[in-house]
Formats: structure tokens, sequence, C-alpha cells
């Protein structure tokens, strides 16, 4: 990605809520909702995301590539999928 366009992502998240995504060993796609999501640098481009160690995505993560999904006010439904809560209310 171009480091001024990496920047100005940066710079418009502030908090929020994001989907992690990424492909288990047998190549299916797995997702995780991480409120914990903190960009480290510009050069190299670097990122941290926070999960628990039991977590599945922890486990598909591990020197393996993956998206950061940056969720709209109106995606509640999507974090909660994520999060393992298909069909939940709507975040507040």
């Amino acid at each position: 990605m171009d480091p001024r366009t990496l920047r100005s992502t940066f710079g418009r998240f502030a908090t929020g809520v994001t989907v992690i995504t990424c492909r288990t060993p047998d190549g299916a796609h797995h997702g995780a909702t991480v409120t914990a999501f903190t960009p480290i640098s510009l050069d190299p481009p670097l990122v941290q995301v926070a999960l628990t160690r039991t977590s599945k995505a922890a486990a598909y993560l591990e020197g393996e590539a993956f998206a950061v999904n940056v969720l709209a006010d109106d995606q509640s439904d999507v974090a909660m999928h994520f999060a393992g809560r298909p069909g939940s209310d709507p975040l507040p």
C-alpha cells in the first residue's frame, strides 16, 4: 500500500470495531471481531491485534497474512456474527 494512503487510513482510525479475516490451514475463511487493533508503524507497515491465545483466530494468524476490516456504525450485525453471536441484538 502506498505509504501516504496508509498514513491517511491509520489517521482516520481513532477507535472502533474491526473484523480480522484470514484463512485456515485448509484454506477456509475465518474471521474474528477485534476491538484491540492499533496501527504501529508506517515503515515497515505494522499493526497490532490483541487476541486471547485460546481464540481460534490466534492459532490461524501466527506468521500468516490477514486483513483488517474497519466496521461502520451500522455494521453491528457483522461484528456480532464474527464474535460468534449471529442474530444477537445490535449494539447500541
